[in-house]
């Protein structure tokens, strides 16, 4: 799709909204001055996803070469047609031609967020492309800015300089306090070397002190603070995250997920959100049932189950519903306002009938053998298969809390899970700078590689189930397998349903 294809696209679907029945609501929708999209020049459509996202910071990679400045990655990655003119700069001057002067609104400027992929002299090419398009871009002194539409943000070698700037800078907190918030304004971090937290359960007192005390020195130098590496909304916790973090005064937060950012800020806009059909389905009397969550302050919601669109007259969800076969389920929440019938958007999804993996028996005793390797893997993962272990012994739990200190190792945990009863069960691997492997039955694999939660959800009937675990460590690092299910609360595998 062209440039100018896509700006056509989106002035005609803009143009809608600004002069249709709902041009109060579209008008009332907040722009999202918290969310940067990240890399967005690796979305579908660069720039025009993060606008109709009314996403307000967009993420852009420039490499100064041949006289010309590229939107790319990497060197090796640059693509002729893809330059800051094109995919961003042009697009945008039209925008703000066609709006009035402004990309969003009035006193709402659109940030520029630029990495440089090169060095020398890129920083002031950037500065001197700028100047050119000086009005729309604005202009910094130690005394402030110019009222601009558009607002530039630079990092990468040199980023701050001292001739006539049209850009501003990122760094860290122990940037010289010297420099003014016009000269060096966003203090730029990477969650993960600050922070383990991941959204699940309540933000860990240590580190939400940690976070504020983060924000309030921030915000006394007066600058912003933006986070990357984070937890994005898609992810399992992601919404608990972004709710809490903003809560807490973050400035932005990075997503690579421009529609989903879209979906949650349009649910937290409204009254009475879409319902959500929660992805897996649980026994209920002997029974595989579906569960509706409703949200909102008021309304009921309506199903359907054969695809159909529902309506006030399509079933009420009151509680967990049975079903017997695969099936598409379409829910909506309808209310009168005003003496007006009015409805959420609807919400959609497949769910199909599980079957249960059946258990096995054996002779067993407590616990699960654990097998220690220890080998110089030339950065290269070791076949356990092949290797002697130096050391076997029966643990409690599937975590590595002994080996803390430890480095350079690798351990297989097997055994088998004693299910208390036929269910859901949904088994998840954390761990933080290393690589594990999950199998279950041969069936359920989990590959997480460090930094990362990965979840798995599968039907298990009552009884044994035999079990694999490989953990490979390079430096100082931490990792567990927890389980969840129909009687069991989210915990670490442990003595009460490990056994070999």
């Amino acid at each position: 799709m062209t440039d100018k294809i896509r700006f056509i696209a989106w002035l005609v679907a803009t143009s809608f909204l600004l002069t249709n029945c709902t041009q109060k609501k579209a008008l009332e929708l907040p722009v999202l001055t918290h969310v940067l999209s990240h890399n967005d020049y690796e979305q579908p459509n660069p720039l025009f996803d993060a606008l109709d996202a009314r996403i307000n910071c967009v993420e852009v990679d420039i490499a100064y070469i041949n006289e010309t400045l590229y939107v790319t990655h990497a060197i090796d990655e640059i693509k002729e047609d893809n330059t800051f003119e094109s995919l961003y700069l042009k697009p945008l001057r039209d925008i703000i031609k066609k709006n009035g002067g402004f990309v969003y609104k009035k006193g709402v400027p659109f940030t520029l967020y630029i990495n440089t992929k090169t060095g020398g002299k890129t920083v002031e090419k950037i500065n001197d492309f700028l100047q050119k398009n000086s009005d729309i871009i604005a202009s910094f002194t130690k005394e402030g800015k110019t009222d601009k539409p558009i607002f530039v943000i630079c990092g990468g070698p040199n980023s701050i300089v001292n001739t006539q700037r049209f850009i501003v800078a990122e760094g860290h907190l122990e940037t010289p306090k010297s420099f003014t918030s016009s000269e060096f304004y966003m203090v730029n971090l990477r969650w993960t070397t600050y922070f383990s937290w991941t959204g699940e359960g309540t933000f860990p007192l240590e580190e939400k002190g940690q976070l504020l005390k983060l924000v309030k020195d921030t915000h006394e130098q007066g600058r912003i603070l933006r986070f990357w590496d984070n937890p994005d909304i898609n992810t399992t916790y992601g919404e608990n995250f972004w709710n809490t973090i903003l809560d807490l005064g973050v400035d932005i937060i990075n997503t690579d997920a421009p529609k989903a950012i879209k979906d949650f800020f349009d649910e937290k806009s409204s009254k009475t959100p879409k319902p959500k059909i929660l992805a897996h389905p649980q026994l209920v009397n002997g029974h595989w049932s579906f569960f509706i969550e409703t949200k909102g302050e008021e309304g009921d919601t309506h199903y359907t189950t054969d695809g159909t669109s529902p309506t006030v007259n399509s079933p009420k969800y009151i509680g967990p519903v049975l079903f017997s076969k695969d099936i598409q389920i379409k829910a909506k929440t309808f209310w009168k306002k005003n003496g007006s019938l009015l409805g959420s958007k609807e919400t959609s999804k497949k769910i199909k009938t599980p079957v249960l993996i059946p258990s096995v028996k054996a002779d067993v005793h407590k616990g699960a053998l654990r097998y220690y390797y220890k080998e110089d893997t030339s950065n290269q993962l070791p076949d356990l298969n092949s290797l002697t272990s130096k050391k076997t012994d029966i643990v409690n739990d599937i975590s590595d809390t002994d080996f803390k200190e430890d480095a350079m190792y690798a351990l297989r945990y097997k055994g088998y899970i004693n299910i208390p009863e036929d269910g859901m069960y949904t088994f998840t691997s954390k761990s933080t700078e290393a690589i594990n492997f999950v199998l279950l039955h041969d069936i359920l694999e989990l590959e997480n590689k460090g930094h990362q939660e990965k979840k798995r959800t599968v039907p298990l009937a009552k009884g044994l189930h035999p079990i694999q675990v490989d953990f490979y460590v390079g430096l100082e690092a931490s990792f567990n397998l927890q389980i969840e299910g129909p009687t069991l609360q989210k915990q670490i595998i442990s003595s009460n349903l490990l056994c070999h």
